[in-house]
């Protein structure tokens, strides 16, 4: 009983970084790009007393592995420095109030993060994200044919946003969906799983974000690339090579002047105004290079920092829209190292994890890692406080490096440490 419990508690904390009960019980919130002015003074109360109560769920399930949660902090430092180097900004943030009130979320996220990495196993947790993506479709097409305008972007019309708080948040959320359906569809109930797989890439187009189109791609071509994972390293060095040729060439085509790539597909070639964005940002980190402005405080609509940043870019924007830029506007570019060093870190990992793990649950993080890299490059949930792919960032980099620890620990030589002594006089006679 308590596991079912603990398992649905997993859901509900997953649901809470979709915003589902915030779209439940506040329907008319939404985000804005035109609009970053939302805070949580703007919360009602019912919606407090419902985050309240999942988060007394969590602390729940939490305490009794409270121990393990700490040491498997302990195993994942690259990540937790950056959670750290966080806190410790508020030393000389902008606005160290709202530093350190947000950084309470951001680190207790971190906990449950922790947990879920350290509690389940990649398939049990590939099971848990199965249930909650399934639970936002079903809802979010039950509630369009009660009340149609429900699950509709009223700033994108007919644009979904199903029960996220954007049409791009939706279009994410509906692309991690159809890549864990389709993973789990080969391990069990294939019926049902392939099913939901299909019902999520049909919300992605919807959702009409571009963002959620060209993750889909990026994810799809890169599919073959997967199975390359366990060839021997001898044959991986040509063909990461020529990948990297391809890939490299794939860029300059994307990102190369006039953008003809978006002309190609009909879009915006400035990303909906991300690229005048992105310039005054840049000037902005060119100003506090080394610390930042301090974590999720630059941008405060028309007043503080942001306000020049507005008057260049022409619009109000709620964040950089680039995970990247975000990190190293509020933390420093010493922050963004730290990060490379961590996705460095999870490739590796997730390269290991692939050889070793049979099953198309061994190619999940490599392709998450993949969603992380592109999702960040329009959008700001790389170290977000309540960001589902930033949860799942945790998850999966604390699942993988525990399993590495735990095989180490198995290597025949930590494994004659434990022979008895009788058969260490057997099979090692100088040890005698």
């Amino acid at each position: 009983m308590y596991r079912f419990f603990e398992r649905a508690v997993a859901v509900v904390a997953l649901l809470a970084n979709m915003d589902v009960f915030v779209r439940l019980v506040s329907p008319e919130i939404m985000i804005s790009e035109k609009d970053p002015r939302m805070s949580s003074t703007d919360l009602k109360p019912g919606l407090i007393m419902v985050q309240a109560l999942i988060y007394l769920l969590l602390i729940v399930v939490i305490a009794p592995r409270l121990s393990r949660v700490l040491g498997a902090m302990g195993k994942i430092r690259l990540l937790t420095a950056l959670y750290a180097l966080s806190v410790a900004s508020i030393l000389w943030s902008i606005d160290p109030m709202l530093t350190f009130r947000r950084d309470i979320l951001l680190c207790a996220w971190l906990v449950v993060g922790v947990y879920l990495g350290e509690r389940y196993s990649m398939d049990e947790f590939l099971d848990l994200l199965g249930w909650a993506f399934g639970i936002v479709i079903t809802l979010s097409v039950a509630l369009y044919f009660i009340h149609p305008s429900y699950v509709l972007d009223p700033s994108h019309a007919p644009a979904w946003r199903g029960l996220c708080l954007h049409k791009n948040s939706f279009g994410a959320c509906m692309t991690l969906g159809a890549l864990v359906f389709a993973t789990c569809a080969r391990r069990t109930r294939p019926f049902v799983n392939y099913s939901f797989c299909a019902a999520s890439m049909l919300m992605i187009f919807l959702s009409h974000s571009a963002t959620a189109l060209l993750l889909g791609l990026v994810i799809l071509i890169s599919t073959p690339l997967w199975r390359l994972a366990k060839l021997p390293k001898a044959q991986l060095v040509p063909i990461g090579i020529i990948a990297a040729i391809v890939i490299a060439r794939l860029a300059i085509w994307i990102s190369g002047p006039p953008l003809d790539f978006l002309n190609a597909l009909g879009r915006d070639a400035t990303l909906t105004g991300r690229t005048h964005l992105w310039a005054p940002v840049m000037v902005a980190i060119s100003r506090r290079p080394l610390l930042g402005y301090g974590y999720d405080v630059f941008w405060q609509g028309l007043k503080g920092e942001s306000l020049q940043a507005a008057i260049s870019a022409g619009w109000l924007a709620p964040s950089s829209h680039n995970g990247y830029l975000e990190l190293a506007l509020g933390l420093g570019i010493p922050a963004l190292v730290l990060f490379a060093f961590i996705y460095i870190s999870l490739i590796t990992s997730a390269l290991r994890y692939s050889r070793r793990t049979p099953g198309a649950t061994a190619r999940w993080p490599i392709a998450f890692a993949i969603f992380v890299a592109v999702q960040n490059a329009v959008e700001s949930t790389l170290l977000g406080r309540n960001a589902i792919d930033c949860l799942l960032l945790v998850v999966i980099f604390t699942a993988l490096k525990l399993e590495e620890y735990r095989n180490a620990r198995r290597e025949p030589t930590w494994a004659m440490n434990v022979v008895l002594p009788e058969e260490r006089a057997t099979l090692h006679p100088e040890l005698a």
